[in-house]
């Protein structure tokens, strides 16, 4: 504390209050996170945030219920040459010789059309994690779960096969023609495990993570209505970032209990349990027989 006496100043409150406006780099500022420090205020515990995951035998992040790969552990994914290896199970070769990335493995495979015929097919490495693994505030859960400290999800994007040697089978994996193996030799090579090692330059994975968990927070006075805080998202830098506070995502089907059935409950004419027929309906004003709603909300 004798930091903050330095700055004349009683407590951690009054000084963030009016030092923090002058920026989070401002000496005042540095004094105060190390005299937090020195209290211990800044020592991982069980109010900081942490992501509780479920891992399979690589440490790759698992749905509990279907054991289903949601993101790839980055080292299993990147070797140390920075470069991207494709496990020999997730590609074989078919009879013409042409490489053949299987889907639901390492790449996301799907078709870009335009105006209802494919143009091109897009393979996407999937997005992947990393995490501080010996941070002592990491914890093993009764059910086998872990909560994990400073997970980074890194965006996965493309695989830069050029666009004339990719098909996709009627399976929906991602076909590469074998003449890439001629004309660009040495886009895929492989190791002593006959895995295919893809060059740093050859895909595209986001270098700079996104902190989980992410969240926002506005904070209002309810007596004045007077806007005292906004928070976007955590670890968040730069002029063209996603504020998750200003800048919300559209909530889908959540908002489906307040702008939906929340109504509807309020004119006492239903209640949460009542069946609604969904048959067709023709409810356009001076349309008698035009479908209206096309799409009812159930």
């Amino acid at each position: 504390m004798l930091k903050l006496k330095k700055l004349g100043l009683a407590n951690a409150t009054q000084f963030s209050l009016s030092s923090y406006r002058k920026g989070t780099d401002h000496e005042d500022v540095v004094i105060l996170k190390h005299a937090m420090d020195e209290l211990g205020l800044l020592t991982y515990n069980d109010n900081f945030p942490k992501v509780t995951v479920y891992f399979d035998g690589n440490k790759n992040i698992i749905s509990k219920e279907s054991k289903r790969i949601l993101l790839y552990r980055k080292d299993n994914l990147v070797n140390t040459k920075n470069e991207l290896v494709i496990p020999s199970n997730n590609y074989r070769y078919d009879d013409q010789g042409n490489l053949v990335l299987l889907k639901n493995k390492f790449f996301n495979i799907y078709p870009v059309r335009q105006n209802g015929e494919i143009v091109k097919i897009k393979v996407d490495v999937k997005n992947t994690y990393a995490y501080d693994e010996d941070n002592p505030a990491n914890s093993r859960n009764y059910n086998g779960s872990y909560n994990v400290i400073d997970l980074y999800q890194y965006q996965g994007r493309d695989l830069l096969v050029p666009d004339d040697y990719k098909t996709m089978d009627d399976s929906g994996n991602a076909v590469i023609d074998k003449a890439i193996f001629t004309d660009h030799p040495e886009f895929f090579t492989k190791d002593g495990n006959n895995n295919l090692i893809v060059s740093d330059e050859n895909y595209v994975i986001s270098n700079k993570g996104v902190i989980q968990p992410q969240s926002a927070m506005v904070i209002i006075d309810y007596r004045t209505g007077e806007l005292k805080a906004i928070v976007g998202g955590r670890n968040v830098t730069g002029q063209k970032i996603y504020n998750r506070a200003v800048n919300p995502r559209q909530p889908g089907s959540a908002i489906k209990p307040i702008g939906v059935y929340l109504p509807a409950i309020d004119t006492r004419q239903f209640t949460a349990a009542s069946v609604i027929d969904d048959v067709p309906t023709f409810l356009k004003y001076g349309a008698p027989n035009e479908l209206w709603p096309n799409k009812l909300v159930c």
